[in-house]
């Protein structure tokens, strides 16, 4: 009797514990932590139908809070660092940051001001610029003006 109870009780214990890791691995597959679908993004900028050939482009979804960024080769072709959320993005094309020497005091750091990237531009208040990111590789170039 004694054996067929503890049988019993190991059985039952078996059959929580599967139920248990069954019900973990269900809200894994949708909860809150499960990843959002992502796309990558490439394109050129450009400025006056000329390439921009320095700078940083980046994607800012204001209301997610998520976004991306990527470096202006010199043809002006750029590809974001890592996929984004899919969502509605402001874009911003920034100059490049200024790389100062290791033994350089630090005061304020001298800026790149190129001619190319007008300053309307350069924040989230003020640019003009705007891309719909969906699942899978987009494509995204902009032509800025004055």
């Amino acid at each position: 009797m004694i054996r067929a109870t503890l049988k019993h009780q190991s059985q039952l214990t078996h059959r929580i514990v599967c139920a248990a890791v069954l019900s973990l691995l269900t809200v894994g597959c949708g909860g809150e932590g499960a990843e959002e679908v992502a796309g990558s993004v490439s394109g050129k900028v450009t400025f006056k139908d000329a390439p921009v050939t320095e700078g940083i482009i980046s994607f800012l979804d204001l209301e997610k809070g998520t976004g991306g960024s990527g470096t202006l080769e010199s043809d002006g072709t750029y590809s974001l660092d890592n996929e984004i959320p899919v969502g509605t993005y402001k874009v911003t094309v920034n100059p490049p940051e200024v790389e100062m020497p290791a033994d350089i005091e630090k005061t304020v750091p001298p800026q790149k001001d190129p001619k190319d990237i007008p300053q309307s531009y350069r924040s989230t208040d003020t640019t003009a610029l705007t891309a719909t990111v969906k699942e899978g590789t987009n494509q995204h170039d902009f032509n800025m003006k004055d």
